[in-house]
Order: C-alpha cells, then sequence, then structure tokens
C-alpha cells in the first residue's frame, strides 16, 4: 500500500503538545478531513495517530495528536513526515498528477526514443521540474505542457517535446 506525503513536522507549538506541520500538498485544507495521520522518521516508522484538532495558518497546519501531551513529546516528533494512505487522498482534478505516480516513468520523445527516467519531481513557483536521468547525468525539465505533452500512467511514459539544448 502506498503511502503519500502531506506534510513535515517541523517544531512545536506551545506546550500541550500541539506541532507546527509544514504542508507538502498544495491542498492544506485536506488536513481538516482527516482524523488519523502516519508518521513516518527516525524515531517513529510507521505509527499511527489520531488527530485531536487541526487548525490553519497561511504558512503552516497546527495539528494535536492524541497521545502527545507535552512540548518534550512534541519535540521528539520534530522532522517526521506526516503520510496517508491511498485511499485516503483527495480526487485531483483532470490532468493533475501526484508525485507519486509521476517519479520512475519512462520519458521518451515524440518519436519515442528513450530519453531518460524521471526521478525527482521538484517544486518551483512558476511551475515544477521534472528530473529525469540518463545515465550518469540529470536534466532539469519544465512541466509545462509546451514540453511535456503527455502523461501516460497506463504505459508508464511522459512524452517530451525535445527542443533543442533540453538534453544537452
Amino acid at each position: 500500500m502506498q503511502s503519500i506525503v502531506i506534510g513535515k513536522i517541523t517544531k512545536p507549538k506551545g506546550i500541550k503538545g500541539e506541532v507546527k506541520v509544514v504542508p507538502l500538498t498544495n491542498n492544506p485544507d485536506r488536513f481538516k478531513l482527516l482524523t488519523e495521520v502516519q508518521l513516518d522518521g527516525e524515531r517513529f516508522k510507521s505509527a499511527v495517530l489520531e488527530i485531536e484538532r487541526c487548525s490553519l495558518s497561511p504558512k503552516a497546519v497546527i495539528l494535536k495528536l492524541r497521545g502527545i501531551e507535552t512540548r518534550n513529546q512534541a519535540e521528539e516528533l520534530k522532522g517526521c513526515y506526516i503520510t496517508i494512505r491511498e485511499e485516503q487522498t483527495v480526487p485531483l482534478e483532470e490532468g493533475n498528477y501526484f508525485i507519486h505516480q509521476i517519479v520512475g516513468l519512462t520519458a521518451v520523445d515524440e518519436n519515442g526514443e528513450m530519453l531518460g527516467t524521471v526521478i525527482d519531481i521538484r517544486p518551483n513557483p512558476g511551475n515544477d521540474i521534472f528530473v529525469i536521468e540518463k545515465g550518469s547525468k540529470e536534466f532539469l525539465i519544465p512541466a509545462v505542457k509546451e514540453i511535456v505533452t503527455d502523461i501516460d500512467l497506463d504505459n508508464g511514459r511522459i512524452v517530451i517535446n525535445n527542443i533543442e539544448g533540453l538534453f544537452d
């Protein structure tokens, strides 16, 4: 079963066990729909905790997790990723994808010639950047329709308009 990362705990908030979470999702409101989350970090591997309270601020999500009652306990969660099960995800609009759906796809040009494999996606203010690995080289490809012309999950590939200089 696939776990989806939606946030990272950065620090305690206050003295009653609340934690500050940086959302790693374009929909922070989704935290309010959850009743539980899974933590993944050095000290906590796949620990499932119930959400008692959730509030949103412009840059963070504040969570109160059941069983975390003190600032010291909250401090131990620092650096943990907040994950959810795939079936807890919210449906995406057509043409949008989860990162885990894209990473691992084969990149081909419009003639079907292999260009490499998508190994990462880097968020960027204008558009995401697909990191494509070919041999020992990495290429940074803007995730825009003019360059990434098709994402074919069924066949495990993305089609790249290989404009001059893109893979030099």
